[in-house]
């Protein structure tokens, strides 16, 4: 951003002869007796400056100005000779600086009294080139800067203002810089940005030769005239007020846009006046105030010149804060009138995005009135869309929770079916329990009166009230499955007997967490999840090569951090299950099948949305699980202690989730029916196992690595999973909610060793990449045999 402005300083500075001025002509004494002499860096108390106070850069020199006030008559005159060839002009450290930092200026009485000056050296006329920084300035009334304007043998001027809080300056004034900068300061030729929020209130800047409104900066005009050769703006330009050329009245600036421009004229309703040419040299944005009912009734972009490179315009209209009627009142209104948001000599396209605020009946849609390239006016009326059967708000992607559940509320207030919906009820006066649109909300507001008043962004806050978590939360209870058989599959295929000499029974212990995040893809939700597993088992039959055994246990789940809906689940599972493992020769084969029980809680945190009210939904529900996976691999030796298992697997695991209705939730309460996923899965991966040395023999370590990949067929071809919600106000409705996708790669590492001849260990770290999502995880196991 501060190369194009530099780029612009340059088409802007005038070229500047290089002359040698005679020494004594520009000696610092010849400005007489109180003349302060400083180079290389000046302090400077603000108090001191009252009286004003006069001094002579004798070479290149910061003057700083440390926090303080400036009293109502006290000033900064300050004085430089031309230190170098102006050819060198860019190079940043031959430039003087004057820095103000957390420093006051107190108002004055009188209009334009100046608290800084910057002067040439008397009877030569030169000046060396300057900046001037103001970093978190608070500038009281009637206060000025007055600068010489480079020409001859003056050099360039520049005034940068930043501020870490928003600020206004009345009756402020600027005269002659060459650049002036809002959002950026410039230190010892380092240019820096910082996004600054300036209004200049009854204010005016003249004579000079750039103004640049940096990216994320504001500058805000309150009866504010800006005279200049060249705006560059890629920040904000708002409220009621005029740029022209350098020469005033009748002259006219080049202004110039870049990427992320907005303009936002009025202060309320009001109109930004730019006398010259508007260039759109990137995306650009001017937002709109309208009010159908004022003199004037949306804000207005006046250009005496010509627009060029329109077609890289928005337009988005705004409700102006002073019109506060709702509902179908509104709608009229909108629709009664037209509004003039841009004027100019000529405008070089038609091709002009418009946008309908957030602020905007969500009912209403915008459309050009006439064509801009013929009437030199950007001229736009509004549709009604309410009586409109099947109409939803445009801002709604398709296919998500969001557009189903909008859906069921529009099918509700019409009447009719809406996108798959058929809402809560039917038609006044028509038979049936409830009446379209006439359902009363917890307010005694009727469903139809709350959907006519939603503006765009109440319709969007509708994206935060939905039941798409219960459908993600299938994903989460899936994952739990996976884990369980995951945990007892390790516990077979570890080799831990291997410590015990395979002798006798065994107890074991294993326990598991994880943490994982699923990315939402289409439009559907991101959530994350926590798991915890504690399992126990016995082997029942243990034999050279085949055992078998059973297990039981706890698992906890929760689901949190959903990026759309305030929703948290926690769950609970009483797990068991039974597994089996037998080695033929270097084949090895592993299977284990269990059954899990849930008891579920979650709360969801609804926003009153316009007249619906929402509230803090709760419910309990219970579920039921199976979990079924297989596994074959080979052993094979690679080296001493070394050992290498290729292996495929298969799963299978299936959730039966019960009915629920929630409680508390003002307007958006469901019931949930009864719901199930299933995950289908196959795989191939690799084992890696090492024995470590150790000079105790019975204590032997083993490090295992594994390696596998895991293709859901279930997720491949369903994409995400899905439930039906039931309101009783808006009807029923399905919602779907992301998975974990059809591709995972998993991997992990662990240590594994023997306390004694009947005790043994393990111990290791698991993550995993899928489709839509990453977990990762630990895991710890404990055996005894006896």
């Amino acid at each position: 951003m501060h190369r194009s402005l530099m780029m612009a300083l340059a088409v802007a500075a005038p070229a500047i002869p290089f002359e040698t001025t005679p020494a004594a002509a520009t000696s610092c004494a010849s400005l007489g007796v109180g003349t302060r002499i400083v180079s290389g860096t000046a302090g400077i108390q603000p108090t001191a400056l009252d009286p004003a106070k006069t001094y002579c850069l004798d070479s290149r020199t910061n003057v700083i100005i440390v926090p303080g006030t400036i009293a109502p008559s006290g000033a900064l005159d300050v004085y430089t000779r031309r230190t170098f060839d102006p050819a060198f002009v860019q190079p940043y450290n031959h430039l003087n600086s004057v820095l103000l930092s957390g420093t006051s200026i107190a108002s004055a009485p009188n209009p334009g009294t100046p608290f800084l000056r910057i002067r040439p050296m008397p009877a030569t006329g030169t000046l060396g080139a300057m900046r001037v920084n103001l970093v978190n300035v608070e500038i009281g009334e009637n206060r000025s800067i007055e600068l010489t304007k480079a020409s001859g043998l003056s050099q360039i001027q520049d005034v940068f203002i930043v501020s870490t809080q928003p600020r206004t300056y009345q009756t402020f004034s600027i005269s002659n810089p060459n650049n002036v900068s809002i959002g950026s300061y410039n230190l010892n030729g380092q240019t820096f940005l910082r996004p600054t929020q300036l209004t200049l209130r009854q204010s005016s800047i003249t004579n000079a030769g750039l103004l640049g409104v940096e990216k994320g900066s504001t500058l805000k005009l309150d009866s504010t005239t800006i005279e200049t050769g060249i705006v560059g703006l890629y920040g904000t330009l708002a409220g009621n007020g005029t740029v022209r050329g350098p020469a005033g009245v009748g002259s006219n600036v080049n202004f110039r846009t870049g990427t992320g421009a907005v303009f936002s004229p009025g202060l309320s309703i009001g109109t930004l006046n730019i006398g010259g040419n508007l260039s759109l040299q990137g995306a650009t944005s001017l937002i709109s105030e309208i009010d159908p009912n004022a003199a004037q009734n949306a804000d207005l972009l006046s250009v005496s010149g010509t627009v060029t490179g329109a077609d890289k315009l928005t337009v988005t209209l705004e409700k102006d804060n002073g019109y506060t009627a709702t509902g179908a009142g509104e709608v009229a209104d909108f629709t009664g009138s037209t509004y003039t948001v841009l004027t100019a000599a000529s405008i070089d396209s038609n091709s002009i995005a418009l946008v309908e605020g957030g602020s905007l009946n969500a009912h209403l849609s915008a459309r050009l009135i006439g064509q801009p390239s013929n009437t030199g006016q950007i001229v736009v009326g509004f549709t009604d869309n309410s009586a409109v059967p099947g109409h939803v708000p445009s801002k709604l992607p398709a296919s998500t929770p969001w557009s189903t559940l909008v859906s069921a509320i529009a099918a509700t207030h019409n009447n009719t079916v809406v996108n798959g919906s058929s809402g809560g009820g039917t038609a006044p006066g028509a038979t049936g329990t409830s009446n379209g649109g006439q359902q009363q909300l917890s307010n005694g507001q009727t469903v139809s009166t709350a959907w006519l008043g939603l503006t765009n962004a109440q319709v969007s806050q509708l994206d935060q009230v939905h039941a798409e978590p219960y459908s993600s939360n299938l994903t989460v209870g899936l994952e739990q499955l996976e884990h369980v058989a995951s945990s007892v599959m390790a516990r077979m295929t570890s080799q831990d007997h291997d410590h015990d000499n395979g002798k006798g029974h065994a107890l074991w212990m294993d326990a598991s967490y994880s943490r994982g995040h699923v990315q939402g893809r289409d439009s559907l939700g991101s959530f994350g999840y926590s798991l915890s597993n504690l399992l126990v088992g016995t082997d029942l039959i243990e034999r050279e090569r085949f055992s078998a055994g059973v297990f039981g246990g706890y698992g906890y789940t929760s689901m949190h951090e959903h990026d759309k809906v305030t929703q948290d689940f926690s769950g609970q599972s009483a797990i068991a299950g039974a597994y089996a493992t037998a080695q033929i020769e270097r084949f090895t084969f592993a299977t284990v099948v269990g059954y899990a029980h849930g008891w579920h809680k979650s709360t969801r945190i609804n926003r009153d949305v316009g007249l619906f009210s929402g509230g803090v939904a709760s419910s309990s529900y219970t579920s039921d699980n199976m979990l079924a996976s297989a596994h074959l691999g080979y052993q094979t030796l690679i080296g001493e202690g070394m050992q290498l298992e290729p292996f495929v697997a298969a799963a299978y695991s299936r959730i039966w989730q019960n009915s629920l209705t929630e409680t508390g939730g003002g307007d958006f309460n469901y019931s949930i029916a009864a719901a199930n996923a299933e995950a289908l899965t196959g795989g191939l991966g690799v084992k890696f196992t090492q024995d470590l040395p150790n000079t105790a023999q019975e204590r032997k370590l083993r490090l295992t690595g594994v390696l596998r990949y895991d293709h859901d067929f279930e997720a491949a071809r369903t994409k995400a999973h899905q439930i039906t919600a039931t309101s009783h106000l808006f009807g029923t409705f399905t919602q779907t909610g992301q998975n974990r996708g059809a591709h995972t790669v998993t991997g992990s590492l662990g240590l594994s060793g023997a306390l004694s001849r009947t005790v043994s260990v393990r111990a290791g770290v698991t993550g995993s990449l899928s489709q839509h999502g990453h977990e990762f995880g630990a895991r710890g196991h404990l055996r005894v045999a006896f």
